[in-house]
């Protein structure tokens, strides 16, 4: 299948929030990761400047996981797979805890980490893999056009990451989804070390979870997410990585991958 090519070049669909809303008429600025626990926190505040997105918090454990179900419940999610929301993978392979990662990947000083997640569609029948690089965050959208279980998530990913440059792929963190099953397939054939956030516990992957909620303007929960085809998953995340960050002092994530480049080229 296509697959999206990393780096980002000049699109005709490239735009600056302005005023808390995108050129399309939707909220620019909300947090929707932590809104579901403070309902009046993505709204516009008098004298407060909406040119920019403000960052996750990721020690803010009011973070709510978007579309997330009780303990112990059981989330049908592939061809034939459960997803286990309080771990059952840990149950069936060796993880690599997010306590063994290194300290200096909490810093962002590093491109290269990143966290991943599923957003899945309706009754469960489809899905979109996300990814947010910490340092920059960068979004990228990987379609699964032939389900998620474990084998076509893995095969997803490892398509995706060794498209990239070798020092961009040095950790991924994931929550405990069946659909990571395969992640020691991952590893060897991308090189990434892989680490688990522990259960219910998704301030862990802040970066990801409020990309998710943006996500979710563009791909809203109910819906059928295997009609998106590569091309506008691009889209999608382009318009997303074209948005400036309060965290990266106005920046956007694709003005900060374009200076990676040139950095990564020079040496």
């Amino acid at each position: 299948m296509p697959q999206q090519r990393l780096g980002f070049g000049d699109t005709d669909h490239a735009y600056i929030v302005a005023d808390g809303y995108d050129r399309l008429g939707r909220p620019g600025d909300t947090v929707f990761a932590a809104q579901a626990a403070n309902p009046v926190a993505g709204e516009r505040q008098p004298g407060r400047s909406h040119h920019a997105l403000p960052c996750e918090q990721t020690r803010d454990r009011r973070v709510v996981v978007v579309g997330c179900q009780p303990p112990n419940a059981l989330q049908r999610v592939g061809l034939g797979t459960d997803r286990a929301i309080d771990g059952a993978l840990k149950q069936l392979t060796k993880l690599r805890s997010i306590h063994e990662r290194p300290a200096s990947v909490q810093t962002r000083r590093q491109a290269g980490h990143w966290e991943g997640d599923l957003i899945v569609g309706a009754q469960q029948r489809s899905a979109v893999a996300t990814l947010v690089e910490r340092k920059m965050r960068l979004t990228l959208l990987i379609r699964l056009p032939n389900g998620h279980s474990a084998q076509h998530v893995g095969d997803a990913l490892i398509a995706t990451f060794t498209q990239m440059p070798v020092k961009l792929r040095r950790t991924l963190t994931w929550d405990q989804g069946n659909e990571m099953f395969h992640h020691k397939r991952i590893e060897a054939a991308t090189g990434l070390k892989i680490y688990f956030a522990d259960p219910h516990s998704p301030w862990q992957r802040g970066s990801n979870e409020n990309a998710n909620g943006l996500v979710r303007q563009y791909l809203p929960k109910g819906t059928d997410l295997s009609i998106w085809d590569d091309g506008q998953l691009r889209q999608i995340a382009d318009e997303l990585n074209d948005r400036p960050r309060l965290c990266l002092k106005d920046n956007t994530p694709t003005e900060l991958l374009r200076r990676w480049e040139r950095q990564y080229t020079l040496h």
